[in-house]
């Protein structure tokens, strides 16, 4: 079944290693059930996490998200990850018949936001990271620099949820709880 473009949330039901079958490239292959309320809830869809030294660190992520131990492969049904989904156009060799079929093009947090919009091509994905590299590489150098010139060596910055506790108001300083 075609599933149009965009963000799903879904759940792994079964997690196997392959290769493929050209290059014998590696591969953590998930079968995921949509569930999202609509026409395509419980739909099946594959996604193939290559293990390529480039793709290993993001394959890892992705599998995490999905709750994996990396010990017990049902561990990965844990979770509800966002699925986002795109059309691919696939040519068979043998027939040299080109199709459109719906692949997944990433595994993500739920949690992280976003969902909003359609998703980019490849060209426009190569573009906008293009555009993106320097800045995000000259970003991390300048949080590493302030974290060390603070002392800290994890990911953890001072607000929201992260922020330290903040001191209870003295006794008689007429301050009233907020809630």
């Amino acid at each position: 079944m075609k599933i149009p473009p965009g963000f799903y949330h879904a759940r792994a039901v079964s997690l196997v290693f392959t290769k493929s079958t050209g290059k014998g490239t590696p591969a953590a292959t998930v079968a995921f059930a949509l569930t999202d309320d609509g026409p395509h809830k419980g739909t099946i869809i594959e996604w193939n996490g290559w293990l390529t030294d480039n793709n290993k660190e993001r394959v890892a992520e992705s599998l995490a998200y999905c709750g994996y131990d990396s010990e017990d492969e049902q561990t990965v049904t844990r979770n509800i990850v966002q699925l986002v989904i795109d059309d691919e156009e696939y040519t068979n060799p043998e027939t040299n018949r080109t199709t459109v079929r719906s692949r997944v093009q990433w595994v993500n947090d739920p949690a992280r936001g976003g969902g909003s919009g359609k998703p980019m091509d490849e060209f426009q994905r190569a573009e906008a990271k293009n555009a993106l590299r320097g800045l995000v590489l000259a970003k991390k150098q300048e949080i590493e620099k302030n974290r060390a010139a603070a002392g800290k060596d994890d990911a953890s910055f001072g607000f929201g949820a992260n922020a330290p506790p903040a001191d209870p108001p003295a006794a008689g300083s007429g301050s009233k709880p907020m809630f």
